[in-house]
């Protein structure tokens, strides 16, 4: 998500409020924004999609497939292998 100017607190606040927003994370680069929506259905993208057009250029990536389920890290000192 790329804000418009002036927008960056509105973006945030809206992700927060949305409860199909499991993730958003502030990020350096061009785009500002990286969240993970989570969706029944592929119908109601354009719903979420509009309410943060409303402040900003969206990018949206959909997952084909997962290649590494998520993880943890090791710790420091861990030497698990």
């Amino acid at each position: 998500m790329r804000p418009s100017c002036g927008k960056l607190a509105k973006i945030a606040e809206l992700a927060q409020r949305l409860p199909q927003v499991a993730e958003c994370h502030r990020v350096t680069g061009e785009d500002c924004f990286i969240l993970k929506i989570y969706l029944e259905e592929l119908g109601k993208l354009d719903a979420i999609l509009d309410q943060f057009l409303a402040y900003g250029q969206t990018t949206t990536s959909l997952v084909q497939s997962t290649i590494v389920e998520p993880r943890t890290l090791p710790l420091p000192g861990d030497h698990r292998g």
